[in-house]
């Protein structure tokens, strides 16, 4: 047994094998989680959960409960379990990942990725938090409390750009929308943005210090422990849960009172007199220079920082028209670059706190938002650029 795991390792663990290997394995987890039985079991839950908020709507209007305030009971029932619905996207991931832990695997995951990360100031031990982002941040930003001190920083400024399974949604709103003809490509292009980002980061937080020496030992192979599997598995589900029942619903709640109140605490007839829409035209002006300087797109991010669901809803209840034909091409690279890059939600935030203290969230916060900005504008001016240099 022991020679054949030698064998094995001297195999996996060479660079020219182990990395293509390491990604096609994280290929199989995603495609799995998100696109295989994960997406078939979260389309299974919004069907149920929309066709509960039809009959919940219908019951509450036959017993004369005020219009307007069941549109808004709704449309908080609708924001909470449009997040709940991804819970078994979140569960499959994390139980794969787990799996591949118990297996043995993730140590020579480790191990091969090292030399990768190395060139960005990380170790190997950076990878594991790294892909736990891609599913969520939060709990990415305590997985990286178990890296060395001198790399944790990196990995918790850097870490967040990472797309995780929340912005997902938003990412193909948002390419479906702006980019109807070549949806797959814009999706594709701002994915890698986020990981080219997440690197440029981690060079610039490291300063050019080197990353800590590497000490892993590799587990035997062995089939995986069938309870520990699922009591980690029970144990990040909890915490959806729980952040979902508690922050996201707060969030909802507040997001719905202010997108149906006027700044006079009346409801309102038209989402333009809204307070959450003046509030997008008050602050408007700081992203005139990106090109989405109008009211519905500074509103939809304030919202998505809360929760980044948030931002498609606001879209849908602020936009009168289509969003195409609210942008320029420029400008739709550009608020579809921010939207997926800046920070992905207020429990984030919390986490950060909870970790490093408030000095380090501060930092956090504006370090996140210049760079975003500045990746924003670049790319705003490069489309602006290939637009004139194409049309003439």
């Amino acid at each position: 047994m022991n020679r054949l795991q030698d064998r094995t390792d001297f195999y996996i663990c060479r660079p020219i094998i182990g990395i293509p290997l390491f990604f096609l394995i994280m290929y199989a987890v995603f495609s799995i989680s998100f696109s295989g039985i994960g997406a078939w079991l979260t389309e299974i839950a919004e069907t149920f959960f929309f066709r509960l908020a039809e009959i919940l709507q219908v019951l509450l209007s036959e017993i004369s409960v005020n219009e307007t305030a069941v549109n808004l009971f709704v449309g908080i029932f609708k924001d909470v379990t449009s997040v709940l619905s991804f819970l078994p996207q979140t569960a499959i991931f994390f139980f794969l990942l787990q799996l591949l832990e118990e297996c043995g695997y993730m140590a020579r995951a480790v191990f091969v990725t090292d030399t990768l990360f190395r060139r960005f100031g990380l170790s190997g031990n950076a990878v594991i938090p790294a892909i736990i982002g891609c599913g969520c941040t939060v709990s990415a930003v305590s997985a990286s409390q178990n890296t060395e001190s001198n790399e944790r920083k990196t990995l918790l400024f850097s870490v967040p750009f990472l797309l995780c399974n929340a912005r997902f949604p938003v990412l193909f709103f948002l390419t479906d929308a702006f980019f109807p003809k070549y949806k797959a490509l814009a999706a594709l292009s701002f994915y890698a943005l986020s990981v080219f980002t997440f690197f440029l980061s981690s060079l610039i937080s490291s300063k050019g210090k080197k990353a800590p020496p590497l000490i892993v030992k590799f587990p035997d192979y062995k089939m995986p422990n069938v309870t520990s599997l699922f009591r980690e598995v029970k144990s990040k589900s909890a915490d959806y849960l729980n952040r979902t029942l508690t922050v996201i619903f707060l969030c909802a709640v507040c997001f719905h009172t202010a997108a149906s109140l006027t700044p006079w605490f009346h409801f309102t007839e038209e989402e333009t007199e809204s307070l959450l829409f003046l509030f997008g035209k008050i602050f408007s002006f700081f992203f005139v220079p990106l090109g989405f300087g109008k009211a519905p797109f500074t509103a939809s991010l304030f919202a998505g920082f809360f929760a980044k669901e948030n931002l498609m809803f606001a879209l849908e209840m602020l936009s009168p028209k289509e969003l195409a034909a609210l942008l320029s091409f420029p400008a739709r690279v550009s608020f579809t670059a921010f939207s997926m890059l800046y920070l992905p939600c207020l429990s984030t935030v919390c986490a950060v706190y909870k970790t490093s203290g408030i000095k380090t969230v501060v930092y956090f916060l504006i370090r996140s938002l210049l760079l975003v900005y500045f990746t924003s504008f670049i790319l705003y001016t490069l489309s602006y650029i290939i637009v004139i240099f194409v049309e003439t």
